[in-house]
């Protein structure tokens, strides 16, 4: 490893499967949250926290972050438990930048090909393309997107905490698939094209897909905690 070390970058933390392997050992990525490294070459390796500023050259705090609305993967997660009543704190500690790139990915990338209803924005699709062409956006950009993010706060609909929580049901939901029978499957579905149209779940509708979350073997996805949708339209 030493021979790669500071040659790779960290283009995002999203999430991935518990039995992950980091890339530093065979320790797996229990969290379901990874930072995502790309060497030289282009090849993709997954990594935790300490592994990634070790092996990475790049500021983390400036890298997108799409997993913030999981709270806890699993309830033995004590640390991440513990870690979630600290979670606005650090997000507004998070570097400007980073908040500006998950928002626009969000928006023009992740939701859009997950068929998010509306979700891509005309002024942000130039930066888009920018950042695809240089892997990264300009100060003018940043700052664009930033206003643009306080200004969508206050319609909640479309603001960044509550297109990460539509990110996290969503992910939770499509892993929750491979696990349930006919039945399961049209349901979680209908709840799929629900959240795709609405952006968000009635709280009925939540609590209905917790009970049903129970029943599947699968403790990624019975003891997941997720953050609250900001919107309720």
């Amino acid at each position: 490893m030493n021979n790669i070390r500071y040659k790779m970058k960290a283009i995002k933390k999203d999430f991935v499967e518990p039995d992950t392997e980091s890339f530093c050992g065979r320790k797996k990525l229990t969290s379901g949250k990874a930072y995502f490294l790309v060497n030289e070459d282009g090849k993709t390796f997954m990594a935790g926290t300490q592994c990634a500023m070790q092996y990475s050259q790049t500021d983390l705090s400036s890298v997108p972050d799409f997993t913030t609305s999981l709270l806890v993967n699993f309830t033995k997660d004590s640390q991440g438990i513990h870690a979630s009543s600290h979670l606005i704190t650090k997000q507004q500690e998070q570097n400007k930048k980073s908040l500006a790139l998950t928002y626009l990915l969000l928006r023009e990338e992740i939701l859009k090909e997950l068929d998010f209803i509306n979700v891509s924005y005309p002024s942000l699709q130039s930066y888009y393309q920018e950042y695809l062409k240089n892997g990264n956006i300009s100060q003018e950009a940043m700052k664009h997107i930033c206003n643009l993010m306080v200004v969508q706060k206050k319609f909640k609909k479309f603001c960044l905490e509550n297109l990460l929580t539509c990110y996290a049901y969503h992910y939770k939901m499509k892993k929750a698939l491979q696990y349930t029978n006919e039945e399961g499957i049209n349901y979680i579905n209908s709840l799929l094209t629900y959240l795709k149209r609405r952006y968000h779940l009635t709280k009925d509708q939540i609590s209905g897909l917790s009970n049903w979350f129970q029943h599947i073997k699968c403790k990624e996805i019975r003891e997941a905690k997720l953050k609250n949708f900001v919107f309720q339209g």
